[in-house]
């Protein structure tokens, strides 16, 4: 079979597709899988998901609850109200209030929280470019890039 070879050192640079032994083919792992750390999961945007669909399922109730509030004042009430429709009644207001407080804290975390792992990943790639900019090349690796791919 064939056998992988090693990643170089090109690889954990930001710039790895500049390399001359990626570009002609010569590394047989991409730079995805050279150890680079994946991207965290945002938390704020799993809240974002749950409060959303939480409000969403509130906003629907609450419009039931209206439209057989007016649908009773027309004289069309045939029982009377749920457990449910008493809870809309005396607090669903208050719970779609409370529930756009949430999105909106949840909405300004998620940005922040992007924001902030942005800002460490570029610092993170400016210090691996530092590091290999200072760092001297292989000389098998800076032989293979003179020599004309064949």
């Amino acid at each position: 079979g064939l056998a992988a070879a090693p990643p170089h050192a090109c690889l954990r640079r930001p710039a790895a597709a500049s390399c001359p032994l990626y570009s002609s083919g010569k590394h047989t792992e991409p730079p995805e899988s050279s150890g680079v750390a994946r991207k965290r999961t945002n938390p704020f945007n799993v809240v974002l998901g749950v409060v959303g669909i939480l409000f969403t399922i509130t906003a629907m109730s609450y419009c039931v609850f209206v439209l057989r509030g007016v649908q009773s004042a027309a004289g069309n009430a045939d029982a009377p109200p749920a457990a449910f429709e008493q809870l809309m009644d005396g607090y669903g207001t208050t719970i779609l209030v409370v529930q756009l407080i949430a999105l909106a804290v949840a909405t300004v975390g998620a940005v922040a929280f992007d924001d902030a792992e942005g800002r460490r990943e570029l610092a993170r790639r400016q210090e691996a470019s530092k590091a290999n900019a200072d760092r001297p090349a292989p000389a098998s690796h800076a032989a293979s890039a003179e020599a004309p791919p064949s």
